[in-house]
């Protein structure tokens, strides 16, 4: 072995670093809370705001379903309540109108999935579906529309893909924290063996992606620590209720990076679902769709670091 090699051996590297999931309850067994307050602020990266001409977009919807509320709060028939909000959301579509994704392509992005889901609602697809609808059912219904965000960053994020997908830190927008399952779809899976491969799995995938970018700069810490590794959770949940897990299309974002260059920090954001309810379109999927939006801005804002790997490996 060369010397070189012998002492990156001995040398500090996200390669063999831990990681912390802020989540974990255990954490205040070994931290006081001053010291999780720090490590969560340690050269925090806050999530992007988003374009102001398409959070005018997302705001409008949610001030014209307030209005339906504020109009309607002694309404008791909900579906009078989801029918009167249908219109709306529909009359505020028709008012805004249509965008060039040429050139506005995530105001395009926004109405489309908006327009989507709408016709969704209008007949009744997400309740027909019910609890029988397959994971891949939920993928070309709901999910491959929210991957569609990403499309005009022109990165190939197909499963298979090893290359530039791991300089822009999107994980293909699938369920990569599966459910366990054997290969026999007959046997259910515990609620712990659920909760283990979420916390487990997801983090260690991440963090093996983030020490295959690591690698192209050599371990060098000023450059990773810039980079934010993000994956989705989008959740088809197949187990009974009486085990009190959360219910279908759900969404949330884990976010991985190395603050520091050695141990890397896990955390993760408030997770929506996409409701059977038309009246719940202001409250769950605008913010969705501005996690989304959000998320991409992580990925363009890696793109600001990858010249550095690339200069990294030129030389």
């Amino acid at each position: 072995m060369s010397l070189k090699n012998l002492l990156k051996l001995f040398v500090c590297s996200s390669a063999h670093s831990y990681f912390i999931c802020l989540d974990d309850p255990c954490w205040k067994d070994v931290f006081t809370s001053d010291e999780l307050k720090e490590i969560i602020n340690e050269d925090s990266k806050p999530l992007p705001s988003i374009n102001q001409d398409v959070q005018k977009i997302l705001d409008r919807f949610q001030e014209a379903g307030a209005h339906v509320y504020q109009n309607n709060e002694d309404e008791m028939d909900d579906r009078k309540l989801d029918d009167l909000m249908l219109d709306t959301m529909i009359k505020e579509v028709r008012e805004i109108g249509l965008f060039d994704p040429r050139t506005q392509y995530e105001e395009f992005w926004v109405i489309s999935i908006i327009t989507q889901l709408l016709g969704y609602y209008t007949n009744d697809v997400i309740t027909v579906m019910g609890k029988d609808a397959s994971e891949l059912d939920l993928v070309s219904k709901f999910w491959c529309y929210f991957d569609r965000c990403f499309d005009n960053l022109r990165v190939n994020t197909t499963s298979d893909t090893v290359g530039h997908v791991l300089l822009a830190i999107k994980l293909p927008m699938r369920q990569l924290c599966k459910l366990v399952k054997e290969e026999n779809d007959d046997v259910v899976p515990t609620k712990k063996e659920i909760v283990e491969t979420e916390s487990q799995h997801c983090p260690k995938t991440m963090k093996d992606i983030l020490d295959r970018v690591a690698s192209l700069v050599d371990f060098d810490k000023d450059v990773t620590k810039k980079l934010q590794f993000i994956c989705f959770h989008q959740t088809k949940t197949i187990i009974p209720p009486l085990l009190g897990l959360p219910l279908d299309r759900r969404m949330k974002i884990s976010f991985i990076d190395c603050p520091r260059g050695y141990t890397c920090r896990v955390m993760k954001s408030i997770e929506y679902e996409i409701s059977t309810d038309v009246s719940l379109i202001p409250a769950r999927i605008i913010p969705l769709l501005k996690l989304v939006l959000q998320a991409k801005g992580v990925v363009s804002r890696n793109y600001e670091g990858s010249d550095e790997i690339s200069n990294e490996q030129t030389n």
